[in-house]
């Protein structure tokens, strides 16, 4: 049995027990303790891994995978409680001085496809890149495709222009069609409003950060809607049929598919029930278990790689680093990210 405990987890996984632990379905002999739980309050001096360990029954773990290490400090004994150590950086694009600092210091990193090309390091440890976002099984049942939609086209999301500064501009392109469609466009809407949303809506109009497949990429076509994706997107090919599970646009053609969609009711829910056919076997117990193969895959044998008479100092930059990162994150976005609602749309990834 291979044990890791899951700091800060992104995912919305399912089936965890009351002890806190999750057995991916994937694997039999993986088990999973999620440390923290979901919207507890953690002071990372004192709420240690070896007390969660301890809570759990566990008397040790194989591996320890903190994700968000950008936003979210390393408990004080990361590199003293499990023999390997690991973090998934979901925002790359904005963890460049915490990817830096912990280099040297874990056995793997986890991150998406994109980030793989990013991350990597000749003298780096091993990158895992996988899909971490997907859609939560306990919150999201599929909607009917043909039932009253009464949104042509909508966004939810995160409107950190920081974060999303290209978004923006897309979001002011998709205002203007306010003039001939019913359009909607909202921040800071989590739980069963954004649920709701969603299921209301013909389109949904998406934009990644990074060119990942973020949350709504599968949230919205279970909800019944047909989604615009960006064409240059690379990772969405890997999940869905560009053209035919979701709709593609760029900076050339954005309006006419929006009208062309609009106007061929029959065309818009082909796609949709072909996008929510593929998004329904994409949730994040599968996403997650798979990860969680390929991060034990990827440690199998490995010596650990983290340099312990540096590891203090740079646990304490990381805290130092990770504290400015949060704070430049919005309220929404921190609500968000710290779990408050296991139904939340998420995250900057949303």
């Amino acid at each position: 049995m291979w044990r890791v405990v899951l700091g800060y987890s992104v995912a919305l996984l399912n089936h965890v027990g009351e002890d806190g632990v999750w057995r991916s379905p994937g694997d039999d002999g993986i088990e999973v303790l999620v440390a923290p739980r979901r919207g507890a309050e953690v002071d990372p001096r004192r709420h240690t891994l070896r007390a969660a360990m301890d809570r759990a029954g566990w008397d040790g773990a194989d591996c320890y995978l903190h994700c968000l290490p950008e936003y979210y400090p390393l408990p004080i004994d990361a590199f003293t409680a499990t023999p390997q150590v690991a973090v998934a950086i979901c925002d790359w694009n904005v963890a460049g001085r915490v990817s830096h600092l912990l280099r040297d210091h874990v056995d793997a990193i986890v991150c998406d496809h994109p980030g793989a090309e990013v991350l990597a390091s000749p003298a780096g440890p091993p990158i895992v890149p996988g899909l971490l976002w997907g859609w939560d099984a306990s919150s999201w049942a599929p909607a009917r495709v043909d039932g009253l939609r009464d949104i042509d086209v909508l966004f939810v999301g995160s409107r950190n222009q920081a974060v999303h500064p290209r978004r923006e501009r897309w979001l002011a392109r998709l205002g203007r069609l306010g003039r001939r469609h019913r359009v909607r466009i909202h921040s800071e809407v989590y739980g069963q409003e954004y649920r709701s949303l969603h299921q209301r809506a013909k389109l949904v109009f998406n934009h990644s950060v990074r060119g990942e497949a973020n949350m709504r990429s599968f949230e919205a076509p279970v909800a019944g809607a047909c989604v615009l994706n960006e064409r240059d997107n690379p990772t969405l090919p890997r999940v869905f049929e560009p053209d035919v599970e979701y709709v593609t646009y760029d900076a050339d053609d954005l309006e006419r598919v929006v009208d062309a969609l609009v106007a061929d009711e029959a065309l818009r829910r082909s796609i949709a029930r072909s996008g929510q056919r593929a998004a329904l076997a994409h949730s994040y117990d599968v996403h997650w278990a798979e990860i969680l193969g390929d991060l034990r895959h990827a440690l199998d044998g490995a010596p650990p790689r983290r340099a312990p008479s540096g590891a203090a100092e740079a646990l304490a930059e990381q805290w130092s680093a990770s504290a400015v990162a949060e704070a430049r994150a919005s309220a929404g976005w921190a609500a968000r990210s710290g779990g408050v609602d296991p139904g939340t749309a998420a995250r900057t990834e949303a």
